[in-house]
């Protein structure tokens, strides 16, 4: 969470999965993704000035 932040969006590789509250602390993808695929998460702050840089984390997928 961030009290400098509206929101966040969430991408997986480079495409928009999620634009959640500032008060989000959890995100969970369902997107469907084969077993074992690297997938690279960005996540970017946002507020009325602007957007932050990008933080973004290499992981591999957990499919149940």
């Amino acid at each position: 969470t961030s009290a400098d932040a509206n929101g966040f969006r969430v991408y997986r590789q480079n495409v928009l999965v999620a634009d959640v509250q500032s008060t989000t602390t959890s995100y969970t993808d369902k997107g469907r993704v084969e077993q074992g695929t690297d997938l690279t998460y960005t996540i970017e702050a946002y507020n009325d000035a602007g957007v932050s840089p990008p933080l973004s984390h290499t992981i591999t997928s957990v499919c149940k």
